[in-house]
């Protein structure tokens, strides 16, 4: 109970304070929300630069572990090996990915929530650009998502019942949807990017706000 008093009196207190400022809370929020938005995107392109890398690496952990001139029980079925190790890598990417993804959309909801308030300082056309552009990634996402469990399953399929006569074939259809992975995830990319830019926009914008109060 004593916990909870204290933490009214605080933000209370801090109301107090940007009410002297003359700083609304709709435009703190604000800020702080796209602060911690810029994080998550930032976070987010670490994790599609790093499964580029392990899907471009691939065919070589494939050579590596020699799985089509295996006699008996290949690496990938005992679950080991540099190709079972990738796969492995890729699925966990893909879960973090998922688990940023769902911490951007709920920044998406609490800067919709501010965008409706329409304070008077707050730079809503900005904003609402903001809001748009994460429209855009969230569709991103739920491609790469697709395309990643489509490759999953086809990997998976090929992998537990080398070794094959019809690699080549195998391989070259497999190789078309480790391209669309890689073009989706490169468009998220530059989708990010454009979005950090209009979150620079808009912090440049309210940091004049601001300053004017």
């Amino acid at each position: 109970m004593k916990k909870r008093a204290a933490i009214i009196l605080h933000v209370l207190s801090a109301m107090l304070f940007l009410s002297a400022c003359g700083i609304t809370q709709e435009l703190e929020q604000a800020s702080t929300t796209v602060s911690a938005l810029k994080e998550l995107l930032h976070t987010q392109t670490s994790q599609l630069q790093e499964l580029q890398e392990d899907v471009q690496d691939i065919w070589r952990a494939f050579d590596s572990d020699d799985l089509n001139n295996v006699k008996g029980e290949n690496l990938f079925n005992q679950e080991k090996g540099e190709l079972f190790e990738n796969m492995e890598r890729r699925t966990e990417q893909l879960q973090q990915i998922t688990d940023t993804q769902k911490e951007i959309d709920a920044v998406q909801r609490q800067l919709k929530g501010i965008h409706k308030k329409e304070a008077v300082d707050v730079d809503n056309e900005k904003l609402q650009l903001i809001i748009n552009s994460l429209d855009i990634l969230k569709n991103d996402f739920e491609s790469l998502s697709l395309y990643l469990t489509s490759s999953f399953e086809q990997e998976e399929a090929l992998y537990s019942q080398l070794p094959v006569e019809n690699l080549s074939s195998q391989q070259s259809i497999l190789n078309r949807t480790f391209g669309a992975i890689m073009l989706v995830s490169d468009e998220s990319i530059a989708n990010i990017d454009y979005t950090l830019g209009l979150i620079d926009t808009f912090t440049a914008s309210q940091n004049k706000a601001a300053a004017s109060q």
